[in-house]
């Protein structure tokens, strides 16, 4: 809980300072070239590590899923067969096969392969819409897969990440002793 509490705390930082920068940009600017090399470089860096993502995703790796972050002022579409990503205005008209939407956090987790996608589904905690078995595929790929996104976002940064992936390291040690003392 106290990690999903700090997660939590850094993204609505970083989605100020995100929001802030939106405020300055022209209105028809739909693709956010700007952000893409950083998010390329990550989802990248995670399909190398999880090379089993692709093969889990059989005929749905060619599909385009948009994935919306409703607490951000973008989306992104995932193209894995392609190992692209593009990030976009959320208010963007692009093109996509199938898309999932949700909080940062709930597709954090998600991501992680935590919760349990139907309730979250039938919470409304997250929506699919268009060719829903390819998110289902996608979601399948990345319960199977182990993936740390915090820990193996920072790796994709090599030696510049180096200083993050210490801390996060610390506090993932910490984690118990932090949880233990909030426990009832």
């Amino acid at each position: 809980m106290a990690q999903m509490t700090l997660r939590h705390l850094i993204w609505v930082k970083c989605r100020q300072k995100i929001r802030a920068i939106f405020v300055h940009m022209k209105k028809d600017q739909q693709r956010l070239k700007f952000l893409e090399p950083v998010v390329r470089r990550v989802f990248r860096t995670i399909l190398d590590a999880h090379p089993e993502i692709a093969d889990r995703l059989g005929d749905y790796a060619a599909s385009n899923i948009r994935i919306d972050v409703r607490d951000a002022p973008f989306c992104m579409i995932l193209q894995p067969s392609k190992r692209e990503i593009g990030v976009y205005c959320r208010n963007a008209k692009v093109k996509f096969d199938a898309q999932i939407s949700g909080s940062f956090m709930t597709l954090l987790k998600l991501a992680e392969g935590g919760g349990d996608g139907d309730s979250l589904f039938f919470n409304r905690d997250i929506e699919i819409s268009g060719d829903t078995e390819a998110v289902v595929a996608l979601r399948n790929a990345l319960d199977d897969s182990d993936i740390d996104i915090i820990r193996e976002s920072l790796a994709a940064f090599g030696v510049l990440g180096l200083p993050l992936r210490v801390g996060y390291r610390v506090f993932q040690d910490m984690r118990p002793i932090v949880e233990g003392m909030f426990a009832p």
